[in-house]
């Protein structure tokens, strides 16, 4: 039987917005926006969709790894999904 590779893992940083900085984020009660989100998915579609799945609608963005600049956020990776 033929080996059929798996496919590539990227990852992929969301962050949140000033909001989570005085209340607490509905279903990620760590949620701060001096620290992001490591998702983990083979393209952005599915880091999307994960972060849908983990911790909803309530979030700023999602960057790719090359537009992502880590100094700006001193709190670091909150979490890996």
């Amino acid at each position: 039987m033929p080996h059929t590779p798996l496919p590539k893992l990227n990852n992929y940083y969301l962050t949140f917005g000033q909001k989570e900085r005085e209340g607490e984020h509905p279903t990620f009660p760590d949620a701060h926006p001096d620290g992001f989100i490591t998702i983990v998915a083979t393209n952005m579609e599915a880091a999307r969709t994960k972060a849908f799945d983990h911790i909803g609608n309530r979030f700023a963005f999602i960057y790719e790894e090359a537009n992502f600049d880590f100094n700006l956020y001193s709190y670091g990776s909150l979490a890996t999904i």
